[in-house]
C-alpha cells in the first residue's frame, strides 16, 4: 500500500508541475510589464502588419490585477492542492494500514485461564498469532477456557459471548480450543483439542483445509498418550504452528491441498520463510 501512495504522490506532483510550468508560459501576455535590470519597463505590442513598433501604456494595476500574478498564484495554487490531495491520498492509505494493525493489535489472541502454559509459551504464541493475521488477514486463535465448563452448555454459551468478542472471532477465524476434560462416566480422558474453523475459512479454502485435517491435527496433538507424555504447554505449541504453517501455505501454494499435520521439518521452514 506505501509505495503506490507514494507513486501516486510522485504522480500527482509531476502533473502539477506540468500545470504550473504551462501557466506561466500562458501567463506572459504581451500586455503585461517585463522586468529588466533597472525596472518594470512598458512590454512591446508584438509586430503589426506594416512591421512598425508601438508602445502599449502601463494600465493602473489598481483598476486591474495584473495578469502575470494572477495566473502565477493560479498556478502555485493548483500545484499546492495536487500536492495536498496527494497528501491526503497517502494519508488515507496510511491510516487504513495502521487501523488495520492497530485492529489486530488490539484483539486478544490468546487467552489461558486455566494455565495450561507457561509464561514464556504464552508470549512466543502470541507474537506467532499475531504475526499470521498481520501476513494473511486470517485469525487464529488459541483458547484454554476454564477447566469444566465446556460440559455446562449454557454456562458455556454466555461464557463464549464476550471471550469471541474481546478476541476478534469472525467467520474467518479458525480457534484452538484446549482443556483437559475426562468422560464422566468412565473418568477416562478426552482429546485435548477442539478446532473450530469459521464458515467463511471453509468456503475460502474448499477441500483444501477439511475436517478431516483439523481432526487429524487434533487427533495428533490432542491424543491423551501424547498430552502425557509431552505436556499441555508442548501439545498447545505444536497444532499452533502447525496450523498457522497450514494457513501460510494455502495462500503460498493456491492448489495445494493438506491431507495431515505437517513434519516438524516443514513447519518450521514455513514459519522461518515468513520471519514468525
Amino acid at each position: 500500500q506505501r509505495p503506490l501512495a507514494l507513486a501516486l504522490v510522485a504522480l500527482a506532483v509531476c502533473a502539477a508541475r506540468v500545470v504550473l510550468l504551462a501557466g506561466l508560459a500562458f501567463t506572459q501576455p504581451s500586455t503585461g510589464p517585463r522586468l529588466s535590470g533597472r525596472a518594470f519597463e512598458p512590454a512591446r505590442a508584438p509586430h503589426s502588419g506594416d512591421g512598425g513598433d508601438e508602445e502599449i501604456p502601463q494600465r493602473s494595476s489598481a483598476a486591474e490585477p495584473r495578469p502575470t500574478s494572477r495566473h502565477r498564484l493560479f498556478g502555485v495554487g493548483l500545484l499546492s492542492s495536487a500536492v495536498a490531495a496527494a497528501a491526503v491520498a497517502l494519508g488515507g492509505f496510511a491510516s487504513k494500514a495502521s487501523a488495520d494493525e492497530e485492529q489486530a493489535a488490539a484483539s486478544v489472541v490468546l487467552v489461558d485461564e486455566s494455565g495450561l502454559l507457561a509464561p514464556s509459551t504464552r508470549t512466543t504464541l502470541t507474537s506467532l498469532l499475531q504475526r499470521v493475521e498481520r501476513d494473511t488477514g486470517l485469525k487464529l486463535r488459541v483458547l484454554c477456557p476454564k477447566q469444566g465448563i465446556q460440559m455446562r452448555r449454557e454456562e458455556w454459551k454466555e461464557y463464549l459471548r464476550p471471550i469471541s468478542k474481546s478476541m476478534g472471532v469472525d467467520p474467518n477465524s479458525l480457534v484452538i480450543v484446549a482443556e483437559q476434560r475426562a468422560q464422566l462416566k468412565t473418568g477416562r480422558m478426552l482429546g485435548l483439542f477442539s478446532l473450530n474453523p469459521g464458515i467463511k475459512l471453509q468456503e475460502r479454502y474448499q477441500y483444501r483445509l477439511t475436517n478431516d485435517l483439523l481432526l487429524r491435527e487434533s487427533n495428533t496433538y490432542g491424543d491423551p498418550r501424547y498430552v502425557d507424555a509431552n505436556g499441555t504447554d508442548q501439545a498447545i505449541q505444536e497444532v499452533t504452528r502447525n496450523l498457522a504453517a497450514v494457513l501460510y501455505g494455502l495462500q503460498d501454494d493456491p492448489i495445494r491441498r493438506f491431507a495431515g499435520p505437517l513434519s516438524a521439518e516443514e513447519v518450521r521452514a514455513i514459519l522461518e520463510k515468513h520471519g514468525a
